[in-house]
């Protein structure tokens, strides 16, 4: 997050650059800095567009519940 702060000057619209700069100080305790080494580490990662797009599904889903309208979530593309 640090590193996306400080690239203030590459945003055209000023107010964008201010907001930047404004959060500049807040992360500026944080080293800019990373280390690697030997540890061990774990990491979970997920497939952001499809999370996505069930989380939107659900959520309309949940919406149009009562009503005659349905909702059905798009399924891969499948290959013959």
């Amino acid at each position: 997050m640090k590193a996306a702060v400080g690239v203030a000057r590459l945003f055209r619209r000023a107010a964008d650059q201010q907001r930047l700069r404004e959060l500049t100080f807040v992360y500026g305790a944080i080293t800019g800095v990373t280390t690697g080494g030997a540890g061990r580490g774990t990491a979970m990662l997920f497939e952001m567009n499809a999370l996505f797009e069930e989380y939107l599904g659900r959520l309309i889903a949940r919406s149009l519940a009562g009503t005659k309208l349905t909702v059905s979530l798009q399924g891969g593309w499948l290959s013959v």
